[in-house]
C-alpha cells in the first residue's frame, strides 16, 4: 500500500499574493507533479489589514498555463484571451464569493480533485499549478489568502 502524504501550501502561499487594480494574476503553486486537492480557500485579507477594499472574485486552479499565454505574476489587463476550452485544464470548476466572502472547498480521503500537472512528463515531472485570481472592479490593490492542501503518493 503507497503512503499519501499531505502537502500544505498555506498563508499566501509564502508570499504576499498582491493583485493590482483592475487586473487578475497567475501565481505558480509548488506542489507535486500529481495528486488530489483535499482543501482550498481562498480569501481577500481584510481591509483593516492591508487586503483593500472588498471585491467579487474569481478564481481557477489550473494544470496547464502555456495554452493560455500568460506570464507569471504579471498583472494582466483582461482574461478575455483565455481559451474556451479551459475546462480542459480547470483542476476543478471555477469558484467565486461576492465582496467580503470565502471560496472554501473540504474534500476528504481519496475522492478529491485529481490533477497532473501538464507541463512535464513523467520523467521530467512539473511540481506546480498555477493560480489564476480574477478581482472583479477593484479600485484599490488588494491582498489575498490562500490555502492549497493536496494529498498525493507521488514521492515528494
Amino acid at each position: 500500500m503507497a503512503k499519501i502524504t499531505r502537502v500544505e501550501r498555506t498563508n499566501r502561499l509564502g508570499r504576499a499574493i498582491t493583485v493590482h487594480s483592475g487586473k487578475k494574476k497567475l501565481f505558480k503553486v509548488g506542489v507535486p507533479p500529481e495528486g488530489n486537492v483535499a482543501r482550498f480557500v481562498c480569501r481577500q485579507v481584510p481591509a483593516a489589514s492591508g487586503g483593500g477594499t472588498a471585491v467579487d472574485f474569481v478564481v481557477d486552479l489550473l494544470e496547464r498555463f502555456s495554452v493560455i499565454g500568460m506570464s507569471f505574476d504579471a498583472n494582466l489587463e483582461s482574461i478575455d484571451a483565455l481559451p474556451a476550452d479551459i475546462e480542459n485544464i480547470r483542476v476543478f470548476p471555477q469558484k467565486s464569493a461576492s465582496a467580503g466572502n470565502t471560496v472554501t472547498d473540504y474534500v476528504t480521503g481519496k475522492e478529491g480533485y485529481s490533477y497532473r500537472n501538464g507541463e512535464g512528463t513523467q520523467s521530467v515531472p512539473v511540481r506546480e499549478l498555477y493560480l489564476l485570481l480574477s478581482p472583479s472592479n477593484t479600485l484599490t490593490d488588494t491582498l489575498w489568502d490562500v490555502t492549497l492542501v493536496v494529498e498525493t503518493e507521488y514521492a515528494t
